[in-house]
């Protein structure tokens, strides 16, 4: 028998130890837990990073960086999810309602199964990966411990998390017992990260299995089966634009569950990226290089394999909704009454605008934004050499931009409010009304600067990476 479930027994364990499965008792406790530890952990690290602010101590102050960035990374996404931990119920509630859908034998519930069963493999495949990375990370430090005095006050001990503790650690017993709580620390941060990863292209991955449901019933319409009758003719459509509703709120559950994480996501790793790059090209001719390389190396693939897993999620829920419009004017629509193909126009009509994943709403995660995240890091590292004047001057393009998504975004609903009526169960006459209404709303309200640009979030990341490339080619020039 199937197993109905799409979230497997790995992340369900992990979700649980974070205090974010529903049903659990202490769920309260068990984050506060968690934020108590990232907080002591960041504190440690802004200690270390004060108190060893030097020129030639530039390696170890970038590797701190780099695992200050991956511990906010880490906070990020717990406070994001309890903040919208009713969202992530509502979404498990939805993919719960879509195995109580499905039938036993039919296609339903075969493409959820296949679906279900792909993601736990790829899941299951990133923890593995993960606590890999983790094992390379660690190896090095740990091997060198077994050699270290800690009595030697003159030598900075080797620690995985360049922190600074508020106690002296003058002995055996107390620096293994720092050791190990960074082991757990690390152990937990990566497995954290896999743990997003995984969720987020599970339910990216359900979405796709429920498309594919509906594709094939829009292969199915105006087959002669469904033409027997008019009365069979509406049902099989009035399923299938319900079902088209239910994707659409499901996505932009997600959406909205993953909007934020994914933006601090990208802003943190391409200062990491930046920072990882310098630690490669330090550890060239320094004593144990190939050791400092390779855990660099691993760590950059680790951190590149992030930003992959968010943009090939949007990409493939891009490709997907595309599909949804496809398979609607592929149907036998040509063989349909009139008044039948008007349904038909609405499902195009709404496919028309893509489902899509983004960062902060200030870019679509695509893998065309995945080469320009990674193909581009040396644009924020002159950034944010003149970071304070960058962001005040940023700001007044931002309001402008804002206010432009704002009410595109206002006007956008009009044309979904119209479509997630119950038009279906209207007579012709009046569906024509709403169809008028729709096609209206797809010329979008919309703020102008100068009728030359429209003025949207996106429109300012392009703002931005102009005045990135800018200052990048000013800075080389002098």
């Amino acid at each position: 028998m199937t197993s109905k479930r799409t979230i497997n027994r790995t992340l369900q364990l992990m979700l649980i130890m974070f205090g974010y499965w529903p049903g659990i008792s202490c769920a309260l406790l068990n984050r506060v837990f968690w934020m108590i530890i990232i907080g002591i952990t960041e504190f440690g690290h802004c200690l270390y990073f004060v108190m060893h602010f030097r020129l030639h101590n530039l390696f170890n102050l970038m590797d701190c960086v780099s695992s200050f960035l991956a511990v906010i990374k880490l906070f990020t996404r717990l406070f994001t999810l309890w903040l919208k931990q009713r969202k992530f119920l509502e979404i498990l509630t939805m993919m719960a309602k879509d195995w109580n859908d499905c039938d036993n034998t039919g296609i339903e519930l075969r493409e959820t199964a296949r679906k279900a069963k792909l993601s736990s493999r790829i899941s299951n495949g990133l923890i593995i990966l993960q606590t890999i990375t983790t094992s390379a990370y660690v190896i090095g430090i740990l091997l060198a411990s077994f050699h270290v005095d800690v009595t030697d006050r003159t030598l900075e001990l080797p620690l995985i998390f360049k922190m600074e503790y508020p106690f002296v650690i003058d002995t055996q017993r107390k620096y293994r017992l720092v050791l190990a709580t960074q082991l757990l620390s690390v152990a937990v941060c990566s497995w954290s990260t896999g743990l997003f990863n995984a969720l987020f292209l599970t339910l990216t991955l359900h979405v796709g299995s429920q498309i594919n449901i509906l594709i094939c019933w829009l292969k199915e319409v105006g087959s002669k089966d469904n033409e027997k009758t008019h009365d069979s003719f509406v049902t099989v459509i009035t399923k299938i634009v319900r079902k088209h509703q239910k994707i659409i709120n499901l996505s932009e559950n997600i959406e909205n569950l993953y909007s934020y994480i994914a933006l601090v996501q990208f802003l943190s790793n391409t200062v990491m990226i930046c920072s990882i790059g310098f630690l490669v090209v330090t550890a060239i001719g320094s004593p144990n290089a190939s050791v400092k390389i390779v855990r660099s190396l691993l760590f950059y693939a680790v951190t590149n394999l992030e930003a992959f897993i968010f943009c090939f999620s949007g990409e493939y829920l891009s490709n997907k909704s595309k599909a949804i419009g496809n398979a609607a004017y592929n149907s036998a629509w040509y063989d349909m009454k009139a008044k039948d193909r008007r349904v038909l126009l609405f499902i195009i009509l709404r496919s028309q605008r893509q489902l899509q994943f983004t960062a902060g709403k200030m870019a679509v995660l695509s893998l065309e934004y995945f080469t320009t995240a990674i193909g581009s890091p040396d644009a924020s590292e002159q950034i944010t050499r003149s970071l304070l004047f960058y962001v005040v001057t940023s700001l007044e393009a931002f309001v402008f931009c804002f206010a432009g998504e704002y009410l595109s975004n206002k006007s956008k609903a009009i044309g979904n409010a119209a479509y997630n009526s119950a038009w279906y169960d209207m007579k012709a006459k009046d569906r024509r009304v709403l169809l008028f209404i729709i096609l209206r709303s797809q010329r979008q309200l919309q703020f102008t600067a100068g009728k030359m640009a429209v003025l949207s979030l996106e429109y300012f990341t392009t703002i931005m990476k102009a005045s990135g490339s800018y200052l990048s080619v000013l800075l080389a020039m002098k």
